[in-house]
Parts: structure tokens; C-alpha cells; sequence
């Protein structure tokens, strides 16, 4: 790529060389981010400073940011490094599965402690229904004693007529025989 030493070069070099499309260096360029010019043979030109050309060169995944002055300044948005040799990027890989870990194990912990609670709220109305259950239970063997106590009260009553009517007649029957002597 034919390059000035300044800095200037034409539109499509600074795209392949800061790996980005044309449209966006315009666009830079219209933003303020980049400084632009009509070249000699009247195609726009675009400055990148030094710093910024030993970066891209460098292949490092930093995306450059210009202000009006022409000074680099560098956002880094590099989400995974992409040279598993370097030892910062192979840190920085290292520091965002931390996080993402950090991140799924905190959701875990957060589910388990809901589980937790609802288990223990099942466990509280459990306990609660067993004891509302005794109670049904205990009501229930009450009624059914009290029936039975009734029916041997009935019982005992028909018996205790039943004998005293047996004997009334016995002694109706005693009398008619005695007067029919």
C-alpha cells in the first residue's frame, strides 16, 4: 500500500488498514473523529496519525478515535482477544470467563435460594396440613365415641324397657292365672 510518510493516504488504504469499510472512515471523517481533505488529483484523503498506523499494523483490536486536533485516542472494545500467545489478552480472556462464571454462579446461588424457600414454604404448609389433619382425626373419633356411646345408651334403654315390659306382662299373665283359679 502506497503510503505517505505524513500520514495523508487515500480512503481505501486507511479502511484495509485500520480494518474498517470505507463508509465508516467518511464517516469519521464527517464526525470529526478523523481529518479529511481533497488530495491532489481531487480524491478525499484521510489523515492517520503514526501512533494509529503502528496499532493497526500491530493488529492490535483497538478502535481508534481521533479528535479534532488530529491526537489518537484509543477505545479498546475488544470483547476476546484474538492472539492466544499474548499474555495481557490471554488475561483479559482469563478476567471475562471469571466474570461470566462469577455471573452464573451468582444466578445459580439466586434459583437455589428460591428453591430454598419454596421447599421450606411446601415443608410449612405440609406441617400445617398434618396438624389440620390430627385435629379432623380427633373430631372424628370424638363424633364416632359419642355415636357409639348413643347406641349403647338406646341399647341399654330398650333393653331395660324391654325387660320391664317382659316382667309387666309376667306378672299380668302371673294374676290372670292366679284369678283364673
Amino acid at each position: 500500500m502506497p503510503q505517505s510518510s505524513k500520514g495523508w493516504m487515500r480512503v481505501r488504504e486507511a479502511a484495509a488498514l485500520l480494518s474498517v469499510s470505507e463508509s465508516t472512515v467518511r464517516r469519521r471523517i464527517t464526525e470529526g473523529q478523523l481529518r479529511g481533505r481533497s488530495g491532489k488529483s481531487g480524491r478525499q484523503e484521510v489523515f492517520v496519525p503514526a501512533k494509529l498506523r503502528r496499532q493497526a499494523e500491530q493488529g492490535s483490536s483497538a478502535e481508534p478515535v481521533l479528535d479534532t486536533g488530529g491526537n489518537a485516542n484509543v477505545n479498546v472494545q475488544a470483547a476476546t482477544p484474538t492472539d492466544a500467545k499474548d499474555p495481557i489478552a490471554q488475561d483479559e480472556q482469563l478476567k471475562r470467563f471469571e466474570r461470566l462464571a462469577g455471573g452464573s454462579l451468582m444466578l445459580a446461588q439466586k434459583r437455589a435460594d428460591e428453591l430454598t424457600q419454596a421447599a421450606s414454604a411446601a415443608y410449612e404448609n405440609l406441617a400445617h396440613t398434618r396438624d389440620q389433619l390430627r385435629q379432623v382425626r380427633k373430631a372424628a373419633l370424638a363424633g364416632w365415641a359419642t355415636a357409639a356411646g348413643a347406641v349403647m345408651l338406646a341399647f341399654i334403654l330398650s333393653l331395660s324397657f324391654g325387660l320391664d315390659s317382659a316382667r309387666s306382662q309376667a306378672r299380668a299373665q302371673g294374676s290372670d292365672r292366679a284369678a283364673a283359679q
